[in-house]
């Protein structure tokens, strides 16, 4: 519907231009983008839009932009019109989909502007405020119903321009326009990539549950405090999440004022202090929250994104990403974390598919699919405010979230998945990130182009004691190089027992924690300190540890090692300590066995004496074995230290004079027998 009059016009369109970049040049100095000014155009043409924009993009100024140039056209009238007739009271209708964005929106607009409601209206804004709209989001388009019934209220002849950043393609977007009463031919699209090019986009894979009081994968939240979000499922959780992070700081009051919660069970005068203090104070660095803290927050220097658990759908995963970095001079991370049981599922039907078996569900574990052009009824904006103890429920998810998930696990890139779900379109937008020349690149790309482990050379944690897959790991090069290690030497070093090595991995998976807390870098954040030790770089270390007695065996060694460089002289200290602790203990275990040994020979010498000396008195006896001095021949034996008597030859401990038995041959009493039987 293109427009050859009006403001949409090329001649129109060129003056608004000029006109929006005087009125705005100390705000915006580069002047408005070329989507606003024809977003723009459009409104003051009366004409119906539907805008897709990234997040943190300039959205809201479709819903300002209008009233400067009207209340400009009405203050000078040398100006020109294009046709339109200029209100003397220029007003905007917001509907915002979440009350806490209303509630954002209108706290902006008051604090710089003019109350454009005329005083016998307040009344009636009261009263809707106590109604309580429910808040809803982009994909429960069953509230979307009641839009038409609204507009039918409002004259034809104004325009209606709906504003998103999570729209894309599919059967959604076609029943949002029926919702909208857009007609084909009736509105106009602009639809610019919700691609930002200023975040770091991570997921990464749970090293724990969500259940417990224990979340050690975001501890470096407290430790770094910059500004950040962390997003919940679940209320209680963000209870949890909260009091874990405050554990690391100082006690006193200062805990609960540096680390906040927002969610819906609070009160909303709170809230809005917690929104306040989080733009404002730069000790309140975290702000742990639901769904309610996300679409139209505007805190412009938000450093970190915390995505726990996997969002329901892409649309939320964007709208929550959409709160980092929204300051476009500035760099930000937005990092979801997925449980290990969706991982592990992912895992289990990709090892399927890579087996050409069918997969006759697409249900994975610990979720269920839903198919993307089915809705999702969400309960409530906050989440599931259910009971968190125990197993996790299962929860139903959108397919497109699983797709980013599969991406995550197959180590693809991150943002060009993301562009197919939405439909971005552009030259490099399918790319991945080394492909399309990103400068901030996404976890799986980031992790491909370095030396260092990639997201999957670790495999996901498993429940119950199960063997993780590691079907799916990206295999590390193999150090193949021989060490200088001398026969002489390792005849000398004694092997690592079982509880050795057990001691051994407790200390350096310690020293691994300790320092990767200490990097900085984007993937600092997002991989555990699991990634300082990839694939066999620790079994190889353990394996090898009683060899390496300097450094240049250790350099030897783990060549291959990203961390060689920073990291390898205090690695050496850790092994150098340990050595010297096994050392002494294999030299306590040595002298132990050697004193057990003399005292066991020792032992044996004395009662080989004491044999000897039995020998040699039996030798010297009579024949006859009666009495001596009144005394039997037991008697006068001598006794070993136990009090036992040895037996010698054929004595035997019978009463004097006694008559010995005399023993029969084999088979004689069979022949007494036969000779009394032929007698008879």
């Amino acid at each position: 519907m293109a427009a050859t009059s009006g403001w949409s016009s090329p001649a129109g369109l060129r003056d608004l231009k000029a006109l929006l970049t005087r009125l705005l040049r100390l705000q915006w100095p580069q002047g408005p983008h070329e989507w606003q000014v024809r977003t723009t155009a459009r409104v003051l043409d009366g004409i119906d839009q539907f805008v897709v924009v990234a997040c943190g993009g300039g959205k809201t100024a479709v819903s300002y932009l209008p009233i400067l140039v009207l209340k400009e056209l009405a203050r000078d009238t040398s100006l020109p019109r294009y046709g339109v007739n200029v209100p003397a009271d220029p007003v905007m209708l917001f509907i915002g989909p979440l009350s806490d964005l209303s509630i954002i929106q209108v706290s902006t607009t008051n604090s710089g502007c003019t109350n454009l409601t005329h005083p016998y209206l307040d009344s009636e804004v009261a009263e809707m405020k106590r109604m309580g709209i429910k808040g809803i989001t982009l994909e429960s388009g069953t509230s979307y119903g009641e839009i038409p019934r609204l507009r039918a209220r409002i004259p034809p002849k104004v325009p209606c321009a709906a504003v998103t950043a999570t729209s894309r393609p599919g059967k959604n977007e076609t029943k949002l326009f029926d919702q909208l009463n857009f007609r084909c031919g009736s509105f106009e699209q602009t639809r610019q990539s919700n691609e930002r090019t200023n975040i770091y986009k991570a997921y990464q894979t749970l090293t724990h549950g969500l259940s417990g009081p224990l979340f050690p994968d975001i501890a470096w939240v407290s430790k770094h405090k910059e500004k950040t979000i962390i997003y919940c499922r679940q209320m209680k959780i963000c209870a949890l999440v909260a009091d874990y992070l405050r554990a690391f700081l100082p006690p006193g009051p200062q805990r609960d004022h540096c680390i906040r919660q927002y969610h819906s069970l609070l009160p909303q005068e709170r809230n809005l202090d917690t929104l306040h203090a989080f733009e404002n104070d730069p000790d309140v660095f975290c702000v742990v929250a639901t769904i309610k803290f996300g679409m139209g927050l505007d805190a412009r220097r938000v450093k970190f994104v915390v995505i726990l658990g996997l969002p329901t759908t892409v649309e939320t995963a964007k709208q929550e990403e959409g709160r980092v970095a929204r300051d476009q001079s500035m760099d930000g991370m937005a990092i979801t974390y997925v449980e290990m049981s969706v991982v592990a599922g992912i895992q289990a039907e990709i090892k399927k598919k890579n087996k050409d078996k069918v997969v006759e569900s697409e249900e994975v574990l610990g979720v269920e699919v839903i198919d993307e052009g089915e809705d999702e009824n969400l309960s409530d904006d906050d989440g599931d405010i259910g009971d968190v103890g125990g197993k996790e429920s299962k929860r139903t998810v959108d397919s497109q979230i699983i797709r980013m998930v599969r991406s995550h696990v197959m180590g693809t890139c991150l943002v060009a998945e993301d562009n197919r779900i939405f439909g971005n379109q552009g030259p490099l937008v399918h790319l991945n990130c080394i492909e399309a020349s990103r400068r901030l690149r996404c976890s799986s790309c980031l992790s491909a182009a370095q030396t260092s482990p990639a997201i999957m050379s670790h495999p996901a944690p498993t429940r119950r004691g199960k063997k993780a897959d590691t079907s799916l790991a990206q295999p590390s090069p193999v150090n193949n190089a021989r060490t200088h290690l001398d026969f002489r030497l390792r005849s000398k070093c004694k092997q690592l027992t079982k509880k050795m090595k057990a001691q051994a991995t407790t200390q350096l998976w310690a020293f691994a924690q300790k320092r990767w807390h200490l990097k900085d870098g984007p993937k600092y954040y997002y991989l555990p300190y699991l990634s300082f030790f990839p694939d066999d770089t620790l079994p190889l270390l353990l394996k090898n540890l009683h060899h390496i007695r300097d450094r240049k065996t250790l350099t030897e060694l783990l060549a291959h090692w990203a961390y060689l460089d920073s990291d390898g002289h205090a690695l050496y200290g850790i092994i150098t300590k340990l050595n010297a602790l096994f050392d002494a203990a294999h030299e306590k275990t040595r002298k132990d066995a050697a004193c057990k040994r003399k005292a066991t020979l020792a032992k044996k010498k004395a009662d080989a004496a004491v044999i000897s000396k039995s020998v040699k008195l039996h030798s010297s006896m009579p024949e006859t074995m009666g009495n001596h001095n009144g005394q039997s021949i037991p008697a006068m034996m001598p006794q070993f230290e136990n009090g036992s008597q040895p037996t010698i030859g054929n004595i035997e401990n019978t009463p004097p004079n006694s008559p010995r038995k005399s023993r029969k041959r084999p088979g004689s009493s069979s022949q007494e027998s036969r000779k009394r039987r032929r007698e008879m």
